[in-house]
């Protein structure tokens, strides 16, 4: 069956009805944003990097093929 379930309600602040009116509400700037102001490069991690793959040549067995499937 069905149950009654109470929505409880949700507070939502209006952080603009606290400025002054002629102000506008700015948020934080973002790290993109700072780093272009600022001048600063983006952090590279050594370790994230790409590198070269280094593989040793493979060394197979010679093919093998049994006396009883030989045709002579």
């Amino acid at each position: 069956g069905w149950a009654d379930v109470e929505i409880p309600c949700f507070y939502n602040p209006l952080t603009t009805a606290l400025q002054p009116r002629d102000k506008t509400w700015q948020g934080m700037k973002t790290v993109a944003e700072l780093r272009r102001e600022h001048n600063f490069s983006i952090p590279v991690n050594k370790d994230s990097l790409y590198k070269p793959i280094e593989r040793r040549p493979r060394k197979f067995n010679p093919l093998v093929i049994p006396k009883s499937l030989h045709w002579l």
